[in-house]
């Protein structure tokens, strides 16, 4: 038996006071994840945090890393420090 398994992303995810928007990249952005850039033509999430703004600057990841970046920021977009033990 042959099983066909699609993944799409999802287009807006909000959650813990940020939206992340999923955009398709016209020029190369940096990642704040990874040192990978985000290349032209590939999909990945443009992220804001609420009640931040017209003019805030938003934060980018690319679209399979976007798990990653809320399992490690908090609701202000600050990464969260985990004390060594």
């Amino acid at each position: 038996m042959n099983m066909i398994i699609t993944t799409e992303l999802i287009k807006e995810i909000r959650q813990q006071g940020i939206i992340a928007t999923l955009r398709k990249a016209g020029r190369k952005f940096d990642c704040v994840e990874c040192p990978k850039p985000i290349e032209a033509g590939t999909y990945y999430y443009q992220i804001y945090h609420t009640g931040s703004g017209v003019d805030a600057h938003p934060q980018r990841v690319h679209g399979d890393e976007i798990g990653k970046f809320f399992a490690e920021h908090d609701e202000n977009g600050c990464r969260q420090v985990f004390p060594l033990r």
